[in-house]
This record gives C-alpha cells, structure tokens and sequence, in this order.
C-alpha cells in the first residue's frame, strides 16, 4: 500500500496540470498539437517551445523551436539541452486569451485554438509587445497551453476594495513596525509626568 501511494504521488509531481515532465524536456499535453519546452543547456534565460520530437538511436530530438518570435533551425539533443523545471519558477500569471501561440507576438500557429481563462498559471517566460492593430500594450506569458495573453494582477493594490464595508479595524492585519505609533511619545521637550509613558511605550530602545 505504501509503494502504490508513493507511485501516486511521484505521477501527481510529475504531471503539474498539462506539462509533463520528460528528464530534459517537457511535453506540453493541454495544447491541441505536439509542443514542447527546453531550454539551452545550463541558460535559464532562454526557453524554447518546440513543433516536433523525433526519436533517435538511444535518445531523442526536439525542431522546429521558436524563442519569443524568433524561430531556430536548432535541434536540440539530450547533451545540448536541459529541463527548464530545473530553474528557478519565473512566477504565476492569470490566463485571459482567445488562444494561444508558438509564438509570443501571435504570429505564428496557434498551439491552443479556443478561449482559455485560468488564473495562477506558471509560466517559463514573459513579455510585452505592441498590438499592431490596436497600438496597446499586450502582455504574453509562455505556459503549458503555449504563448498565451496574461491579466495583469494587481490584487496587491486593490487588496481593501475586497473588505466588507462593516469590518473593525481591529479584525484587519496591517503591517507595520514596532513603535510606529509610539516612536514620538516624549519628544516635545522635557516632561516630568511624560517620562514613565516614554518608558513603558516603547518596545526597543532604537527605532527603525
């Protein structure tokens, strides 16, 4: 029982939503055609999403690759490649996109050919390029569904829109430093009767 839980668990790490991890590689299985990400071996800068895997002898090879919008007659083989969930996570994005790409300016084949709306994707790579047609900023994340339009998050601004309107101060978590409120008690010149609030108000003897 316990050897068939940990085998559980070992798949569930392995397959995160619709990328699988393949060693030095992985197989996106949400999109609607073959695609793939590696990266160049040992550069975490520069993420790869591929058309085509063949098998070889004893190992395999990935073409027909794009970095951004830039295509690449490289083929990429286990010893000049490498799995990019080996470097650090680029961070999470809300997907809002009517499909997404090979591409990250959209103008290469759509890898995910419907409406797609998910929130806190990973994502390997990110970038930001004008729209032609309508001159606006568009921001473009590379997930497991591909190149694929992000809602910008900005939940950490508009955090107090989301409080109910009755809620008490005292119910809130607010950061703060010690003595933030307290740090001036005392300081408006010398104050027999102020002298035992000064002592017993403040919670260190230096201030931030």
């Amino acid at each position: 029982m316990l050897i068939f839980s940990v085998i559980i668990a070992i798949v569930l790490v392995e397959n995160v939503l619709g990328a699988i991890n393949r060693g030095q590689y992985i197989e996106l299985d949400n999109t609607k055609t073959e695609a793939y990400l590696c990266i160049e071996e040992d550069n975490c800068n520069v993420v790869y999403i591929c058309k085509k895997r063949k098998e070889i002898l004893f190992a395999d090879e990935l073409s027909d690759c794009y970095n951004r919008n830039e295509h690449t007659t490289m083929i990429f083989v286990p010893n000049n490649r490498d799995d990019p969930d080996d470097c650090d996570i680029k961070g999470y994005a809300n997907i809002k996109s009517d499909k997404c790409y090979f591409t990250s300016d959209r103008s290469g084949d759509a890898s995910y050919n419907q409406p797609i709306e998910f929130n806190r994707v990973r994502y390997y790579d990110r970038v930001v390029y004008q729209d032609p047609n309508s001159q606006t900023n568009v921001e473009m994340a590379l997930t497991e569904y591909g190149w694929c339009t992000i809602a910008r998050d900005n939940e950490d601004t508009t955090w107090i829109e989301k409080l109910p309107d009755d809620i008490q101060i005292n119910q809130i978590n607010i950061p703060g430093t010690h003595d933030s409120g307290t740090y001036a008690i005392g300081d408006t010149g010398f104050n027999f009767s102020l002298y035992p609030r000064r002592l017993w108000s403040h919670s260190r003897g230096k201030y931030l």
